[in-house]
């Protein structure tokens, strides 16, 4: 596991846990981000397993084992 850039942490901290966030929410969390880079964003979260995908478009703040 890598340790999480500080713009991800950031990121992470604003999510709730067990709360679904699409691609508008995160925009929401974390504005002036564009779509590439909450997409990286969100990819560094998921390989550091800080997130799980929740159907095609969202993503949910769950630690994953």
């Amino acid at each position: 596991m890598q340790i999480l850039s500080e713009r991800v942490r950031e990121l992470l901290e604003k999510m709730r846990p067990d709360q679904s966030y699409e691609v508008a929410d995160l925009r929401a969390l974390m504005p002036g981000a564009g779509t590439d880079t909450l997409r990286e964003m969100m990819h560094e979260l998921w390989v550091n397993r800080q997130v799980e995908r929740v159907g095609d478009v969202a993503w949910r703040r769950q630690r994953s084992v």
